[in-house]
């Protein structure tokens, strides 16, 4: 989420610049990919996409949806938070009606 909520932010703080594009690139690579991960035609599918995330996220904090999911949380790296008995919680939370804010962001490409 990180490069569209930069993206997201530059557009909105700087409207008088045109944004082309948006990517990545990692330290020490010689080459620029050749597909910016955003591209001012794919941005507005984009930022919808963004929205649908965030107000997933949001729904589910404000209603304290916090399932930890070992699909979604491996590698851990805030095991002591979740316990050892996360698998356990899982199973136990699946039936419960917030679970679905959790399952709208799975269907999300």
């Amino acid at each position: 989420l990180q490069l569209p909520l930069y993206l997201f932010a530059a557009r909105s703080l700087r409207p008088d610049l045109v944004w082309e594009s948006a990517g990545y690139v990692g330290l020490g690579q010689r080459v620029h990919s050749p597909a910016p991960a955003f591209s001012s035609e794919t941005w507005p599918e984009a930022a919808g996409v963004l929205r649908q995330i965030l107000t997933s996220v949001l729904k589910g904090i404000r209603s304290g949806c916090f399932f930890p999911h070992p699909d979604i949380c491996r590698p851990c790296p805030f095991p002591d938070i979740c316990g050892s008995q996360v698998e356990q919680r899982m199973r136990h939370k699946r039936h419960d009606p917030r679970w679905a804010v959790l399952r709208q962001l799975g269907a999300i490409d």
